[in-house]
């Protein structure tokens, strides 16, 4: 039934941004986890409360993925409690995605995989 091809979004893209030694680590999150915290949340800086759920979760997981997922899974609890709640005025939440990347070889090198072997990162250019 479809008349058109699907609509398909194009990203905003800021950069390119160096990346150098200083660099600690990267979080891109699609902007429905940034709406999801903010509206849960009533924050003014869902930003640093992303970051503080990441390094909270570097200390729960093994893995990236898992790291990743429990960060995703804990805003969707937050804005949903919210939505019932009525705590804040939460609307219809969009799809979230939340990729990390570590350049430390120290944080990546404390991450196990779920075997208990130490799971390396590559490093490929950004």
């Amino acid at each position: 039934m479809a008349s058109e091809e699907p609509v398909i979004a194009e990203p905003h893209i800021c950069g390119p941004i160096p990346v150098d030694s200083s660099f600690h680590s990267l979080i891109l999150m699609s902007d429905g986890v940034y709406k999801a915290l903010e509206e849960a949340t009533g924050s003014k800086a869902p930003n640093l409360d992303l970051v503080s759920m990441v390094t909270q979760e570097l200390i729960q997981q093994s893995t990236l993925t898992g790291l990743a997922q429990a960060v995703v899974d804990k805003v969707g609890r937050l804005h949903h409690d919210a939505f019932m709640n009525q705590i804040q005025k939460c609307q219809k939440r969009d799809d979230m995605t939340v990729l990390v990347r570590f350049f430390s070889e120290e944080i990546t090198s404390s991450m196990k995989s779920p075997r208990g072997a130490v799971k390396k990162q590559s490093s490929p250019g950004l």
